[in-house]
């Protein structure tokens, strides 16, 4: 497929998530993702994993949503970043609404849609869980920093750094798979390089407690690379805590 076309099929990923969550089939729900399934946020300390779409299914739950007068759900906006023929990364808003139509609780969320066995589904969603800080700039600044403290100690192989700029367990999401390094020596055996950044980051997400970010990458072979990483904001610094490479992308532009 060209890029016209996987955007296509990224945006009716993010749909079919959308609608088959309003739809209350949980096994439905489940299906419009890809396995094993990851949740990450800045409000826990490790992402929830789902290893199997039975597993996902059997633990759904609508009580906290419907304790808030939830009635359905649709997105504020949504945006495709980068595909290629088996991974897509995006970057959405959705927002819940009661019965009456009004407007009770919008997430930011960027979302790895991935194709496996066949099928297209979203394989992990990074959500920044919080609202927009007083200084946006100085929390995207800080998501920022981290980044690049990043990329500078993997290029190095600076375990004794990376322990400062990642969040422990960290998660690297791929196609069909989801590794947890649980040591900053794991990050640098499983992360491997991440390629020399072709421009800034671009912060995609900004909440109090986590940034979204997208940036563009050039491998060694010349290949493009997009990274889609959340950075968790605390009192004890920036730290990055979920990424995904996607390699070989075609970074879709304006």
């Amino acid at each position: 497929m060209n890029e016209v076309a996987l955007r296509t099929v990224g945006d009716a990923a993010l749909d079919r998530f959308i609608e088959t969550f309003n739809s209350r089939d949980a096994a439905s729900w489940a299906a419009s993702l890809s396995y094993p399934h990851v949740r990450v946020s800045p409000r826990q300390p490790t992402a929830a994993v789902a290893p199997s779409e039975r597993s996902y299914a059997e633990a759904v739950n609508y009580d906290a949503a419907d304790a808030m007068g939830w009635h359905h759900s649709a997105w504020d906006q949504k945006q495709i970043l980068a595909v290629s023929p088996v991974q897509i990364h995006a970057s959405a808003q959705w927002c819940r609404y009661n019965a009456a139509g009004e407007r009770i609780l919008p997430n930011n969320v960027s979302y790895v849609i991935t194709q496996v066995d066949g099928r297209w589904g979203i394989q992990a969603r990074f959500g920044v869980d919080s609202a927009l800080p007083d200084d946006p700039n100085t929390a995207v600044g800080r998501a920022k920093a981290a980044w690049r403290r990043l990329r500078e100690a993997m290029a190095r192989s600076d375990a004794e750094e990376l322990e400062q700029v990642v969040r422990l367990p960290f998660n690297l999401i791929g196609v069909g798979r989801i590794t947890v390094a649980t040591t900053a020596n794991e990050v640098v055996d499983h992360l491997g390089g991440v390629g020399t950044a072709t421009g800034e980051a671009v912060d995609l997400q900004v909440g109090q407690f986590g940034v979204n970010l997208g940036a563009e990458l050039r491998e060694e072979n010349g290949d493009t690379c997009h990274a889609l990483l959340l950075v968790v904001l605390s009192d004890q610094g920036a730290r990055v805590s979920a990424i995904s490479l996607l390699r070989g992308a075609h970074v879709v532009r304006g």
